[in-house]
């Protein structure tokens, strides 16, 4: 346990600078800025720089180095394309790996997805599919969420659907609202859902109408 958290990682050894450290690959499970570097403060690690981008929940990142191992409160991380940055204990939480969550049994569904809605029909050329809208949400006091839409596409050949496009909405910036449940309706060819969300520190109420196109198309509309 560190600063009062549990954590476990699945693991493998490397040598930095003359010494052995775990490396770790590490989930994601509130919205955790990535830094550009970090100062050090007596005996303590601190943000430093610009912020590089925030990693959402569910994200799966690699652990590279860290600045004192007995005590891991600055994580050099490294994501899939290879960029790199410092996460820190009090600027967000992370918890087990997605290996080692398979290994102890735990469910695959990300843990901070909140709501799912999936129907309606959609059709482009020979392709064709359902929709599908995701809500993941994080936080304690302060509940914030994101919002992504997901065409989903029949694959007849082999027999299983797939993801073929997925879409922000650009009016519902990502963590500035806790958002509810979607209500997807569909009529004359169309296909539209409602949400409604609260600005978690303000309690400014809000509601969207978004209209569902074509792959990885959608308008969106704020009512209130």
């Amino acid at each position: 346990m560190t600063n009062g958290r549990w954590f476990t990682f699945a693991a493998t050894t490397l040598a930095f600078g003359g010494g052995c450290y775990s490396v770790h690959s590490i989930r994601i499970t509130e919205p955790t800025p990535v830094y550009e570097s970090h100062r050090n403060e007596g005996s303590s690690y601190h943000p430093s720089g610009r912020v590089l981008r925030v990693l959402a929940p569910g994200k799966c990142i690699s652990v590279v180095d860290a600045r004192d191992p007995k005590d891991p409160t600055a994580w050099k991380v490294r994501d899939d394309a290879g960029a790199e940055g410092w996460i820190f204990w009090d600027h967000g939480d992370w918890s087990w790996s997605c290996a080692s969550a398979r290994e102890h049994g735990g469910s695959l569904l990300d843990p901070s997805v909140s709501r799912v809605v999936s129907g309606g029909y959609w059709e482009q050329g020979e392709q064709r599919g359902r929709y599908r809208i995701v809500v993941r949400s994080a936080g304690w006091e302060h509940v914030s969420s994101s919002v992504r839409v997901e065409w989903i596409v029949e694959d007849p050949d082999k027999q299983q659907n797939r993801v073929l496009a997925s879409s922000s909405v650009d009016s519902i910036p990502d963590w500035g609202w806790s958002l509810g449940a979607p209500h997807l309706t569909c009529a004359a060819a169309r296909c539209q859902f409602t949400i409604e969300g609260t600005e978690p520190h303000v309690f400014e109420e809000a509601r969207w109408v978004v209209t569902l196109r074509g792959p990885g198309h959608l308008t969106a509309t704020k009512e209130k």
